[in-house]
């Protein structure tokens, strides 16, 4: 989570950030990629079942998403996919509306 709430807070400030976003990118894509490896052949992180892991890794798997990564990282984008097709999830949305992330 550290490299992603950095990513927010510099996108703030501008030209005051830039010298640090290429670090900063860096580290997502280390962070993101080691996910990417802990990802069990169950598509889960912990157990072979979705587990509280699961739920508390679904946040900075999104995020890996929309910045991009989908491609570059096939099993975390489909462990998203899989999160974002479970009865709950939909109707969570259907409930509170549409999700912005932030």
């Amino acid at each position: 989570m550290t490299p992603i709430l950095l990513n927010l807070y510099i996108s703030k400030l501008g030209e005051a950030g830039a010298p640090l976003a290429p670090r900063i990118a860096q580290q997502l894509e280390s962070h993101f990629t080691y996910m990417e490896t802990l990802l069990r052949p169950s598509g889960h992180f912990v157990l072979d079942e979705l587990s509280a892991a699961d739920i508390m890794l679904s946040f900075p798997a999104e995020i890996a998403v929309l910045q991009g990564y989908r491609d570059q990282l096939p099993k975390l984008a489909a462990y998203v996919d899989h999160i974002h097709a479970r009865p709950a999830y939909r109707r969570a949305i259907e409930k509170g509306g549409t999700y912005a992330f932030a």
